[in-house]
């Protein structure tokens, strides 16, 4: 084997554990991410009803088509963008499609995680200083419907708060007790916080007799 064949062969080895470091550091950051993510869903963010399409656009669609453009660009799926690119010249028109359908799907839920995680939290804790800051306000409405299942998003009392359906999490319990929820009524304590939305502090059933 010549010298040049060895420099060439010691080049491509290096660059594959190269690869192969960055594969693993993107994988730990997106494993951080997911239980930071996680950990905030479930244990940090605050109860809160109302709100605008403000948080949407700008704490999930923004940083969420931010993230796609830099993980393609610059960091995480980078390498895997160039390697579609170059390999369309060898495969078909309908292979290199679905290729970069399933790269900007993947993209799309990673760049969820990552890049919404920090904004949805910095916007939780400012929401909830704002909120604390304001006065308490008491909102009574009709119960409009109730959910007995047992999955994630149920039991569930649904009232109507400033021309939105909202929901409250309760027992399964609570919930049957109330299962002719039309004779009953939601009472809010809540506290206004930032975009319209409302800090919900307290809540109880009642009787609209």
């Amino acid at each position: 084997m010549t010298r040049f064949k060895k420099t060439i062969k010691q080049r491509k080895r290096v660059l594959k554990n190269k690869k192969k470091k960055i594969e693993n550091r993107n994988y730990r950051i997106f494993k951080g991410f997911i239980l930071l993510y996680l950990v905030f869903t479930l244990i940090l963010e605050y109860e809160t009803i109302g709100g605008n399409s403000n948080y949407f656009y700008y704490i999930i669609l923004l940083p969420t088509f931010i993230g796609v453009y830099l993980s393609t660009k610059y960091i995480f799926l980078n390498n895997v963008w160039k390697e579609i690119i170059s390999d369309s010249k060898n495969n078909s028109f309908s292979n290199t499609v679905s290729k970069i359908f399933v790269f900007f799907v993947v993209n799309l839920v990673l760049s969820f995680i990552v890049f919404t995680t920090p904004p949805q939290l910095i916007w939780n804790y400012i929401n909830y200083y704002k909120a604390k800051n304001q006065l308490s306000e008491t909102y009574i409405t009709d119960v409009t419907g109730i959910s007995t299942k047992t999955n994630k998003a149920s039991p569930r009392f649904y009232f109507n708060f400033n021309g939105h359906s909202e929901s409250v999490k309760a027992s399964f319990k609570y919930v049957k007790a109330h299962e002719d929820f039309k004779k009953f009524q939601i009472r809010l304590l809540i506290r206004k916080g930032v975009w319209d939305e409302y800090l919900l502090e307290d809540w109880e059933i009642i009787s609209k007799w």
